[in-house]
């Protein structure tokens, strides 16, 4: 029965009475809001204070392309942009809502801007349009509740059609697989009006019936075990790391400061010039820690094996058939 299926309901509230125009995402017990902006339509927000918030935004356009950035005036920011970038067709503002507690500020989007930028380069469903965002100092506690809040963009997106971060849009793989995502999402919009449309997302559900299975990655002379996880894909103690980082220069310096973090840390340690995780940990994404542990670019889906070969993506498959 579909009413038995585990989904996160997201409500997108028209900004006046044009379907195809300005709309916004909430859902319950957040403290942010996804305003999607068609580029055209930028100057009919422009009276609006909660977008000129502190704000991460995503800029997507034609042939796949996206650019993610951070402002600590979102409409000022995308004001620059359509005079300055000429790719996109639609910015997507994550903002507070208004008198909203812990509301996002300058160094909170910061930090959400580089996680967006691993996130969605580790998926590679779009052509990123920009250079590698810095990821800043943050207190840990605050670093735990801004990944919540990634996931619930995630979310957000998605109910936009704006499959940034599903490994399964890959335009290096053209194949269909899903992508597990996570979350709890957001509240309250600039002068709605009129009419609304309710959206329920379905959870991921397939990746659950996965976590008892073991899976293996031996690329670049690493050896990897590991789990897919609901909450994302785990790295199991004594998994060894590729030989030599080999990835284009653009990603190598935020490859270099996550080894470091890991080491300092003591998730990962360094034993006979090779590095072995110490400790299980969990990834955001499978994609991702493929690349952590082979030290070079792969695709999750394809790299992860079972222990007689399957793939992740073949054994999500025949998961989805029996369903």
């Amino acid at each position: 029965m579909l009413r038995n299926r585990s989904h996160k309901r997201i409500q997108i509230c028209f900004y006046g009475d044009n379907p195809d125009g300005i709309k916004i995402a909430e859902s319950p017990n957040t403290a942010i809001q996804a305003v999607c902006i068609p580029r055209h339509m930028l100057k009919d927000v422009k009276d609006e204070e909660e977008l000129k918030k502190p704000t991460i935004y995503f800029l997507f356009g034609g042939d796949k392309q996206a650019y993610i950035g951070e402002a600590a005036n979102g409409y000022e920011r995308l004001k620059q942009h359509n005079k300055g970038k000429d790719f996109w067709d639609t910015a997507v503002m994550i903002v507070s809502r208004n008198s909203s507690i812990g509301e996002l500020n300058k160094l909170d989007v910061q930090y959400l801007e580089n996680k967006a930028y691993e996130a969605a380069d580790n998926a590679g469903a779009y052509k990123l349009n920009q250079t590698i965002p810095t990821e800043p100092a943050m207190d840990q506690f605050r670093k735990r509740e801004l990944e919540g809040i990634l996931e619930n963009i995630k979310y957000f997106l998605s109910s936009y059609n704006f499959l940034l971060f599903d490994e399964s849009s890959s335009i290096q793989n053209s194949s269909l697989e899903e992508k597990n995502v996570g979350a709890e999402p957001v509240v309250q919009t600039p002068k709605v009006k009129q009419a609304e449309v309710t959206v329920e997302l379905e959870d991921a559900d397939d990746t659950v019936s996965l976590e008892d299975v073991t899976l293996y990655l031996d690329r670049n002379a690493s050896k990897g075990t590991g789990k897919q996880m609901k909450e994302g894909f785990l790295i199991c103690k004594g998994s060894m790391l590729g030989k030599e980082p080999n990835f284009p220069k653009e990603l190598l310096a935020s490859h270099m400061q996550k080894l470091t973090v890991l080491l300092e840390e003591g998730v990962v340690k360094e034993i006979e010039e090779r590095y072995f995780f110490t400790q299980d940990h969990l990834f955001n994404s499978n994609s991702g820690a493929a690349n952590f542990v082979a030290q070079t670019r792969c695709s999750g889906p394809s790299v992860w094996r079972d222990k007689d070969g399957v793939m992740l993506k073949t054994l999500r498959e025949q998961l989805a058939q029996r369903v």
